[in-house]
């Protein structure tokens, strides 16, 4: 037997110009089966008045990195460099000598003196375990030596293109990569984990529908087992991230992936970093900071041929664009691209910092700014 329920003496929204309110509604196994029409089959629940709304969609999300971030040591509410270090301390105590030591949250700008913390901080700690630790804007982490060595950035002799190496343990935007490399990967149950740890988080809080802005193989394949086998409660709007070639040629050459609640025919892509890091890309340098106007992550010859490849394979491009200088590099790439496509709904994402004279051009060449207030 499915659940049957009607909502009834109720102020119900329904953003559906024919009906756009309704005193009741009718659900069978989780979805709409009639307005204003009771099923006298089904059981009734008496709203009092209370006032129903369809469900939020989130257009910009990152379902497995905040299930990760839940799985990983905290450290949001740290106030100092010396309080992540003693976080890092008592979780290594309950680790063995190789596990690497993982966290999330900190955020120097919420500290006294606000600067990148030192080297000797982390280093001086008598433990041995690896240690990563991703600041809040996740464009930029914290390391400490034993990573350092692992991953080779110790003895390079520069940092990787798009990325850069503050105080010889802060890796921004692509210096992240040759840790990120070398440090154990997720496989199929540890990432449906994180899935369900984020769904827990999102569903009391009403939202159905998320575009999920930036997916690995490994995501693409547990989601579409979750919905293949009435696993994934909400709907999902997956956006293949750009640095996975094998996974877009498959898609390009395949086409979109389409079932009940999970969806695919879009890509992610990165231009620049974020302002927190100081990585977002500017046309003048950064006030505290006169000699960093901030990375490009990509090529302007990659950018321009991923630009191609998107459309030519009918897939939506989505990029990640902070900077003003990155705004309009990604305005400038979409622009010839899709110049003569309509309704293209290409998108930037965040376009946080937009030059006057560029607003105009999303209007003009129909690109879509998906902000995030």
């Amino acid at each position: 037997m499915g659940c049957k329920i009607n909502l009834v003496n109720g102020n119900i929204i329904t953003l559906d110009e024919s009906c756009p309110s309704a005193d009741t509604i009718s659900l069978e196994n989780g979805k709409i089966s009639g307005i204003n029409a009771i099923d006298h089959n089904h059981k009734s629940i008496d709203l009092q008045g209370a006032t129903v709304i369809p469900g939020f969609t989130d257009s910009h999300f990152h379902l497995t990195n905040l299930g990760k971030q839940l799985d990983t040591l905290q450290l949001k509410d740290c106030r100092s460099s010396h309080e992540v270090a003693e976080k890092v301390l008592k979780k290594s105590a309950k680790m063995s000598h190789n596990d690497w030591i993982i966290g999330f949250g900190w955020d120097h700008n919420k500290w006294r003196d606000s600067h990148f913390p030192k080297a000797d901080i982390l280093n001086s700690l008598p433990i041995s375990q690896p240690i990563m630790l991703n600041r809040i804007d996740g464009h930029s982490a914290w390391v400490n030596q034993k990573a350092m060595e692992l991953s080779g950035l110790d003895v390079a002799p520069n940092p990787p293109e798009g990325g850069d190496i503050i105080n010889d343990c802060i890796l921004i935007d692509n210096a992240m990569n040759p840790v990120q490399f070398v440090m154990p990967k997720p496989d199929e149950s540890t990432v449906e984990k994180w899935i369900n740890l984020a769904l827990k988080i999102i569903i009391p809080r009403g939202i159905t529908n998320i575009h999920d802005a930036w997916q690995d193989p490994v995501t693409v394949k547990v989601l579409q087992q979750m919905s293949a086998n009435g696993k994934l409660p909400i709907r999902v709007y997956g956006m293949l991230g750009s640095s996975y070639p094998k996974l877009l040629k498959q898609f390009f050459k395949e086409g979109f992936f389409n079932s009940e609640n999970y969806t695919i025919r879009s890509v992610k892509a990165f231009i620049d970093g974020a302002l927190g890091s100081r990585g977002a890309a500017l046309l003048e340098p950064y006030s505290d900071d006169h000699s960093n106007c901030g990375l490009i992550l990509i090529t302007h010859d990659e950018f321009e041929k991923l630009t191609i490849r998107c459309r030519d394979a009918g897939f939506q491009l989505c990029t990640h664009a902070i900077g003003d200088r990155g705004n309009r590099m990604v305005l400038d790439a979409y622009s010839n691209a899709v110049e003569e496509i309509k309704n293209h709904r290409w998108r930037i994402e965040h376009a946080q910092m937009v030059c006057d004279e560029d607003i105009p051009r999303f209007a003009k060449a129909g690109i879509v700014p998906s902000m995030q207030p």
